[in-house]
């Protein structure tokens, strides 16, 4: 039942990877023409990278992928910072459920 994210995205998006939040940051700013920014958020993450993403083109929606049980620990912050939240286990219909309204 549950499945790697990206294999659920392949054939509606196109996906790139990078290594760290500063990479991140990096391709935002050298391609602003792209259409949602997922990163992996656990609570030792820097919020810094998500406002200079948001500094680059307000209209680009910032999603965290999150570990079992992070969500309801730290909704508050989540709320605040992210557009929305994807958490394990990845399962096909919540994904496009969450995507869906991003990527219209």
């Amino acid at each position: 039942d549950y499945i790697k994210l990206e294999e659920n995205l392949k054939n509606k998006v196109r996906l790139h990877y990078v290594d760290s939040p500063e990479q991140a940051l990096e391709f935002c700013n050298n391609n602003k023409g792209i259409d949602i920014c997922q990163l992996i958020w656990h609570p030792e993450s820097e919020s810094k990278y998500n406002n200079n993403i948001l500094n680059i083109n307000q209209s680009h929606p910032i999603v965290a992928l999150l570990d079992r049980g992070l969500k309801e620990k730290n909704k508050s912050y989540l709320n605040k910072v992210f557009d929305g939240t994807i958490s394990k286990p990845f399962k096909s219909e919540k994904i496009l459920k969450i995507l869906e309204g991003f990527l219209q």
